[in-house]
C-alpha cells in the first residue's frame, strides 16, 4: 500500500515538520502550549492544538513548517497515488486563472 499526505481539511489536526532529531525538543515546544501529540516520526510530529488554537505566531522555534487538517491518500500502487494527487490538485485549481510568468 502507498500513500503520500496531503491537505484535505479533514479534521485531523496539524502536521508539523522540524529537523529530524530534534522530535523531543518540539514535543516539548507542543506540550508547552498544551497541544495533545498524535504520532510522531522522523522530522514531524502530527498534534491537535489546545484551546490556543492555531497560530503563524505561537512563538515555537522548532517548527518549520504546519500543515493544517493533513488527509492520507492511500492507493495500491504509486501510479494510483499519484493520479488522486493530480485530480485533487485539479479540483482545487478549478475556476482559479492560470497566467504564465
Amino acid at each position: 500500500m502507498n500513500s503520500i499526505l496531503v491537505n484535505k481539511h479533514a479534521g485531523n489536526g496539524v502536521l508539523s515538520t522540524c529537523e529530524p532529531g530534534y522530535e523531543a525538543h518540539f514535543r516539548a515546544e507542543l506540550a508547552w502550549i498544551d497541544w495533545s501529540i498524535v504520532e510522531v516520526g522522523s522530522g514531524w510530529i502530527r498534534a491537535t492544538p489546545g484551546q490556543g488554537g492555531i497560530s503563524p505566531t505561537d512563538g515555537l522555534c522548532f517548527r518549520r513548517l504546519a500543515l493544517v487538517s493533513p488527509e492520507y491518500l492511500r492507493s495500491e500502487s504509486i501510479n494510483a497515488v499519484a493520479t488522486e494527487l493530480v485530480s485533487l490538485f485539479g479540483k482545487a485549481l478549478q475556476g482559479v486563472p492560470i497566467t504564465q510568468p
